[in-house]
């Protein structure tokens, strides 16, 4: 029992000499780090900075380009006084006031020394700038209202088509920028829309295509109306028109049948006078005999596919006193 109380209190001895070596051993590996950290903070390094740059333009008036979206500034400090601008978190943003001229020139001098006073320590020196000039140019900014289309890819189910075309609402926007960028602009797409096996009407929201700098839109999105509808087959006959032809001449046939497909909200009220199929006399030569003339189509409702007729030419005949 003597034996046993004596090995615990050895075996406690040799963990509590273990645990204080190994605070000793922790604590000069710390104060090693310390000074370690303390020299190489104490060293001259250098780093790269974003800059942001903003013009106040005054009212109806905007910039013609925008300023330099990559613009930066590499500093040089010890590793105190670079750990202090990472550590104030601050962005460097320089800003400029065009209210008296619509022309106004940033030179690097400038931009360093107006740099120079947002950084968070005055012993902080600018290397570089990567930009040697900055040209600010204003005009006009004018509004335009213009249509809106939709960038649509549809694939539809085995019998299925759009009722009607894809309705967007709105339908237009209104835009605003520099005049000379909106004068060539006519028209504003959306954002891809890609659907498939459709046989039912859907209602979307869809995004506009985003605009660039200097552009702003009056909305980012647009609602999309699909209809879609069942369609089927019908066949027409339909009356040929013949023009400059003299009274002499006959045409055979008078009627012509025309297939096509057609949804199923309108196949009751398609008739033969939704078409024109004509044939025109007076583009071939005219000879005595039989002859032959081609049918075209030159008049037929939007909401009808895959039009069809034979025959495609009519013969016609020359009559003599």
């Amino acid at each position: 029992m003597f034996k046993s109380l004596g090995a615990t209190s050895r075996f406690r001895w040799e963990e509590l000499r273990i645990g204080k070596d190994r605070a000793i051993l922790l604590s000069c590996m710390g104060i090693a780090l310390f000074f370690w950290l303390l020299v190489k903070l104490s060293q001259t390094y250098r780093t790269t900075k974003e800059v942001y740059v903003s013009i106040r333009t005054p009212v109806n008036k905007t910039l013609s380009a925008p300023p330099p979206g990559n613009l930066a500034v590499q500093l040089q400090g010890t590793g105190w006084q670079l750990l202090g601008e990472h550590l104030a978190g601050k962005q460097i943003r320089v800003a400029y006031d065009a209210a008296n001229s619509d022309q106004i020139s940033i030179s690097s001098g400038q931009l360093r020394q107006d740099i120079q006073k947002k950084l968070s320590s005055a012993a902080l020196r600018i290397i570089d700038v990567n930009c040697d000039q900055i040209l600010i140019q204003l005009e006009d900014e004018i509004y335009k209202k213009i249509p809106l289309e939709v960038n649509a890819h549809l694939d539809f189910a085995s019998q299925y088509q759009l009722k009607e075309p894809i309705h967007l609402q709105p339908d237009s926007i209104l835009i605003s920028g520099p005049a000379t960028q909106l004068d060539g602009i006519h028209s504003w797409p959306t954002d891809s829309l890609v659907l498939s096996d459709l046989k039912h009407s859907i209602r979307v929201d869809l995004a506009l295509r985003q605009p660039p700098k200097g552009i702003l839109l009056e909305t980012s999105k647009v609602r999309a109306f699909i209809d879609v509808e069942a369609y089927t087959a019908k066949a027409l006959f339909v009356p040929l028109t013949i023009i400059n032809a003299p009274d002499s001449v006959r045409v055979f046939p008078d009627k012509i049948k025309l297939e096509c497909t057609v949804g199923l909200s309108f196949y009751n009220t398609l008739d033969a006078k939704a078409f024109r199929l004509e044939v025109d006399i007076g583009s071939v030569q005219l000879r005595e005999g039989k002859t032959t003339v081609p049918i075209v189509l030159k008049r037929s409702p939007d909401f009808v596919r895959n039009i069809h007729f034979t025959p495609q030419a009519a013969e016609f005949f020359i009559f003599q006193d």
